[in-house]
């Protein structure tokens, strides 16, 4: 893994507990998507932190979340580490280690802690090139709500008045094998020329609307208009990017690093070059329309809104 940099962030004072786990942890940031992104649901990111922290009580009073996966999938190497094969769900992405054998120990041990008392106990380590990722949950599709489910389970578990996940995001699957026609456009190759990007702004998705799967011919068109939406950005002079997964492609735009989102200051702390982007492109939309949401505004009260755009982690 490249240069491996602190970017967790907690609330308030320290948590001795879990101070160690964070500080080797080199945590992404957002939704990601069938193309990475967040998520999904990195769209309650959107919400008033009331109305996304009653929701989190209702997750956390139904229990709800994953749990863990299945064991068929998983290798134990020699120093014990239980490493998941199977890349090709989207989940919730905790914490990355380097792929190195200090890396994996590591890993190991933080896992073991975050599973036995980080009130994590599905929680398991995958390998994502060359970092080694600590997850949680495992859904086919960036819509699934039980994702969402997850990712306001896991940011919102407290331990002694803390909420050391609150800056959790959603990973995308790691299948690689999907190439575009485009190679400098695959968001898969965006760290080549941009060794510290964390972050890219989702806003489109190309794909059937309930998230099945699609016939070849069907699967084909959508990412063909994925790819067009990109030429069609980047001759509007937008950095733009494709990727595409094994139902859906999306579309990106734009290369975020740490200093343009912190993720513990609830979108207040946003570079002003992030926030023209969601300006200029304030949706996440499926085949070009917008996707209606049902949320609650701070009263509680159910609305219908369009989902906006939001921030994915940019693989590496």
């Amino acid at each position: 893994m490249r240069t491996h940099r602190k970017t967790f962030a907690t609330h308030g004072g320290g948590f001795p507990l879990f101070a160690w786990i964070i500080a080797a942890s080199c945590l992404l940031g957002a939704c990601a998507s069938s193309g990475p992104g967040e998520a999904s649901t990195s769209r309650a990111r959107e919400r008033s932190v009331a109305s996304y922290r009653d929701e989190a009580r209702e997750v956390l009073a139904s229990n709800t979340p994953s749990a863990p996966p299945a064991r068929s999938g998983s290798s134990t190497d020699g120093r014990g580490a239980d490493m998941h094969e199977d890349t090709s769900a989207w989940s919730v992405l905790i914490a990355q280690f380097p792929a190195t054998p200090e890396g994996e120990a590591q890993a190991q041990r933080s896992l073991t802690l975050v599973r036995s008392r980080g009130r994590l106990p599905g929680a398991y380590l995958e390998r994502r090139g060359e970092a080694i990722a600590m997850l949680y949950g495992r859904h086919q599709d960036l819509e699934d709500p039980g994702l969402k489910r997850d990712l306001a389970y896991v940011r919102h578990v407290e331990i002694d008045g803390e909420r050391p996940y609150a800056s959790a995001i959603i990973a995308p699957p790691a299948s690689g094998e999907i190439v575009g026609s485009r190679p400098e456009w695959d968001l898969r190759n965006a760290k080549k020329r941009y060794p510290n990007a964390l972050y890219t702004l989702q806003i489109g998705l190309y794909g059937r609307l309930d998230g099945s799967r699609p016939d070849p011919d069907e699967l084909a068109e959508y990412r063909r208009a994925a790819e067009d939406a990109v030429a069609q950005l980047r001759a509007a002079g937008e950095p733009a990017f494709y990727y595409h997964g094994p139902t859906r492609s999306t579309v990106t735009v734009g290369i975020f690093d740490e200093t343009d989102h912190d993720p513990s200051k609830h979108g207040r702390g946003e570079s002003m070059r992030l926030r023209q982007a969601r300006e200029r492109h304030p949706y996440n939309l499926l085949n070009g329309k917008g996707i209606k949401q049902r949320i609650r505004d701070a009263d509680g009260r159910p609305i219908e809104v369009l989902q906006k755009s939001f921030l994915v982690p940019v693989p590496e």
